[in-house]
């Protein structure tokens, strides 16, 4: 119901204590206060692997960062792509964005992208060597992936309902 989803973002609302600029921001700041200042954060997965790649939490605090994947299901930032259609869009600016588009689908491209920890399109195979434990992360995802093809409207007031969470906590709008 919208109530428990209310009283749900309220609650992690609740326990949040730190917004960056992005969540690069707050992966950095939790290598640099450790487990004692920062226990928990939602970031990137290529966050995980590139903080434990460079060594720096384990150097400081004798752990590395781990992902946890929530057993509901994660989402995947897929970053569409798209080339426009549209009268302001000349032949010659389609054909580079597709030239440029079929560049980045490379196994080549897609292999560089995967050293700083991003998952490659479906048909290039995962590097093992990168997706693994000693970077924090697993090679398969061990839940389900779960859509991100939403509505605007959903979009729209999912930002509205955090606005209302932070501004009045998990009880606003509550009767009693």
């Amino acid at each position: 119901t919208r109530e428990d989803v209310r009283s749900w973002l309220g609650a992690l609302e609740s326990r949040g204590g730190l917004y960056g600029r992005s969540t690069g921001f707050l992966g950095k700041h939790a290598v640099l206060v450790g487990p004692e200042g920062i226990n928990v954060l939602i970031a990137y997965e290529n966050l995980v692997i590139d903080d434990n790649m460079a060594g720096e939490p384990l150097a400081r605090w004798g752990q590395k960062l781990v992902a946890v994947y929530p057993e509901e299901g994660t989402l995947l930032s897929d970053h569409p792509y798209c080339i426009l259609n549209a009268p302001w869009v000349s032949r010659e600016q389609r054909e580079a964005a597709q030239e440029l588009l079929e560049f980045l689908l490379r196994p080549e491209i897609q292999a560089r992208a995967m050293k700083h920890g991003f998952r490659p399109v479906a048909d290039v195979p995962l590097d093992s060597s990168i997706f693994n434990e000693d970077y924090g992360v697993e090679l398969e995802l061990p839940c389900p992936v779960l859509s991100s093809n939403v509505s605007g409207e959903v979009l729209w007031r999912i930002t509205d309902l955090w606005v209302v969470v932070r501004t009045y906590g998990g009880g606003y709008g509550k009767q009693g």
